[in-house]
């Protein structure tokens, strides 16, 4: 992998400098990915065509064309390994977090429990679990008659009019 983060950090490099300096001449934080792909879609064919012809003359025909077909393979291997890679250090934290204090566990669960209960008590008081008695009626009739039909269309039965 190593060899391909060779490659690709130039472009990178290039890519996050030039996406900087537009972000800023707009002064707009959000333009960097999307300066970002566009130099990357510039950058990485050139990146790519130069590799390839310092492998052509420094090592020869051969190993110049298979770079040429087989460095693009190698950078896409390298790009979902990175990602993984990522993805393991960051779970590390929380792994490190367990072996320091084995009982997090436990506080998480009975966390979860009060925040459970403090909404429930919070839906009580807003009146959010009490339906209208004749909404509730339409409700479950549409639920009968959608579980005995087995067409897809929705009869005017099943239509919840304020009519």
């Amino acid at each position: 992998l190593l060899p391909w983060w060779l490659v690709i950090a130039p472009s990178g490099l290039v890519g996050r400098v030039i996406s900087d300096v537009q972000a800023k001449k707009v002064n707009k934080m959000s333009v960097i990915g999307t300066w970002k792909v566009l130099m990357a879609a510039v950058a990485m064919p050139l990146f790519h065509v130069f590799y390839t012809a310092c492998f052509w003359i420094t090592f020869g025909r051969l190993v110049g064309f298979i770079y040429w077909f087989f460095a693009p393979l190698g950078g896409i291997i390298a790009v979902y390994a990175t990602e993984d890679g990522i993805r393991v250090v960051q779970s590390l934290n929380a792994l490190l977090l367990l072996v320091r204090r084995k009982d997090i566990g436990q506080e998480l669960y009975t966390m979860r429990e009060k925040l459970r209960k403090e909404v429930y008590e919070l839906q009580k008081e807003q009146g959010w679990l009490e339906i209208d008695p004749e909404l509730r009626k339409k409700l479950e009739h549409r639920q009968v008659l959608h579980k005995e039909s087995s067409s897809n269309s929705v009869p005017a039965e099943l239509e919840l009019n304020d009519n």
